[in-house]
């Protein structure tokens, strides 16, 4: 079973580099199946198709997931295991352990308490 999380956080990883795409073969002899193969393609593509949608639902400051890697405020890379976030102040992306604080920022639109990075944190 843990052959199909990997072969899973590979084709998520893909997603945040765009340019590299895994040859089929590479996928499918990892695979026990055709049908579990078709499954993961089905998945893969979803993963687009939501990534397409939240890439035009955002603030246009905000920097497009395919251009974020690492957390703006500690560096460490975004992957399956670290997930990205926004910060609503400076738009860049971010991890939730660097993210864990919430506050107004109006002079973006957010009236209530919101994710801010603890960059921005540290700039007030």
């Amino acid at each position: 079973m843990n052959v199909y999380y990997d072969i899973i956080a590979v084709l998520i990883e893909d997603r945040a580099h765009p340019s590299y795409c895994a040859p089929y073969h590479e996928v499918t002899c990892c695979c026990c199946c055709e049908v579990h193969f078709c499954l993961l393609v089905s998945l893969y593509n979803c993963i687009l198709i939501v990534g397409i949608i939240k890439d035009t639902a955002r603030p246009s400051y905000w920097v497009p997931d395919h251009e974020v890697t690492h957390c703006c405020c500690c560096e460490v890379q975004f992957g399956p295991r670290v997930t990205l976030h926004h910060c609503r102040d400076c738009g860049q992306g971010v991890c939730k352990n660097c993210s864990k604080n919430k506050r107004p920022v109006p002079h973006r639109g957010w009236d209530s308490p919101v994710r801010v990075c603890d960059c921005c944190l540290k700039q007030d």
